[in-house]
């Protein structure tokens, strides 16, 4: 993971099981107008206080890669 030296957030990282992909934080992203997330992955450790948008694709874990 690489992370921002002024604040110490995530900014992007490289996964090792992907390595054409690069992983950026949405949060690095100032904008207002940044597109809403169409996916949620991961969900099997979300905390139960987490609401997610019904309307987008939930994943307990990584989906498989095709």
């Amino acid at each position: 993971m690489h992370f921002c030296p002024n604040c110490g957030s995530t900014v992007y990282w490289l996964p090792e099981a992907a390595p054409s992909v690069i992983g950026v934080a949405v949060g690095s992203f100032a904008d207002p107008a940044f597109n809403t997330p169409s996916l949620s992955v991961f969900e099997q450790s979300k905390h139960e206080w987490v609401l997610l948008d019904e309307t987008m694709k939930h994943f307990p874990r990584l989906p498989d890669s095709e």
